[in-house]
């Protein structure tokens, strides 16, 4: 059964996956019992099983299914009526992505606007996500992989001879053995040298010592890949801004990257607060005045190029760092970063 071409190794979109969901959801309309008996009861399984999340069952007689896609840019937004309720399924369908742009709370705005007795918003994930504190938090439940597969799992046993189901099966099955590594990364990420770090052991890091250093990650779109950063040690300096003689007011700071190609680097910033910067002789002046202190430490760096800059200009970037320390070794490197970095703003301009 497993050892067929399978159209989702190239369907990897959240698009095809919307498809399927919106395909075995069809199937749980009561008229299809006819058609095929097993896949229409697989087709209910799963409707009830999101309906369930908020302690609600299907009526023996509901009726009224209607499945949209991006109804209101919702990726799959089901009604039907049940026990006499009409009700609303907002299914927000994420692959590797995760929540933007405010785009939950437009749709359960959008959607509780109408005429629905009960609005059930569902944040269907079938990668690894560390936390969904802030989804709860929008008013939405999490339905991940592991929810999926206990119902799919069924129609399988069932003997179901349906290629969309078993290809999709064969596809979601390996899905989650990549789901189980994450999380055992992000999980165990202690237990290894940072040089052995993947995204997800370096997620479990930040995570774990974000209040530590009153930091606060997050995953960086870039054109050429993404990156986690963890910028810390923010501290006020006031400087005679070179060009105009008057005083500003910045933040130096450290930054921590972590991306697949290069790995963790770690740079010394600085967070210009309004203050944008089109020549480099404040970067210049500070740097200069930064460079003793990472002598005396021992600090091994480069000076980076100028780029003009809005919110953020790089200052220098760490060059030595030895990535066969374990996390708490890491913490130690950090917090002398950080202390050296607050030492030379406190002593500024002596």
């Amino acid at each position: 059964m497993y050892n067929t071409p399978n159209i989702f190794n190239y369907a990897t979109s959240e698009l095809s996956q919307d498809a399927f969901l919106a395909w075995l959801i069809e199937w749980s309309d009561p008229k299809y019992k006819i058609e095929n008996e097993k896949l229409h009861s697989l087709g209910k399984a799963f409707l009830e099983s999101l309906i369930a999340i908020e302690e609600r069952k299907l009526s023996d007689d509901y009726k009224g299914l209607k499945i949209r896609r991006q109804y209101h840019k919702i990726d799959v937004f089901v009604t039907f009526e049940s026990d006499g309720e009409k009700i609303a399924l907002i299914i927000e369908d994420k692959v590797g992505s995760s929540n933007h742009s405010n785009q939950l709370d437009r749709y359960l705005k959008k959607i509780k606007s109408k005429d629905y007795d009960k609005v059930i918003p569902i944040y269907f994930k079938t990668e690894f996500q560390h936390s969904f504190k802030e989804i709860i938090g929008k008013g939405y439940s999490p339905y991940t992989i592991k929810d999926f597969l206990k119902v799919l799992k069924k129609g399988i046993e069932q003997g179901i001879d349906n290629a969309i189901l078993i290809n999709y099966y064969q596809y979601i099955m390996k899905k989650e053995e990549k789901y189980d590594r994450n999380k055992s990364s992000f999980e165990n990420y202690k237990e290894f040298p940072v040089n052995e770090w993947n995204w997800w052991a370096c997620t479990g890091f930040f995570n774990d010592n974000q209040e530590l250093f009153n930091a606060k990650w997050e995953s960086v779109p870039n054109t050429r890949e993404p990156l986690l950063a963890f910028p810390f040690g923010f501290i006020p300096l006031s400087i005679i801004d070179v060009d105009t003689n008057e005083t500003i007011t910045i933040e130096p700071y450290l930054d921590i990257k972590y991306s697949d190609s290069k790995k963790i680097t770690i740079d010394f910033r600085l967070w210009l607060k309004g203050h944008q910067q089109q020549n480099n002789r404040n970067k210049n002046h500070i740097y200069d005045k930064l460079y003793p202190y990472l002598q005396n430490n021992h600090i091994k760096h480069k000076k980076t190029r100028f780029k003009k800059a809005k919110q953020s200009l790089l200052l220098a970037q760490i060059v030595d760092f030895n990535d066969d320390l374990y996390h708490n070794q890491l913490i130690d490197l950090l917090d002398k970063y950080k202390s050296v970095l607050h030492s030379f703003v406190k002593n500024y301009p002596n």
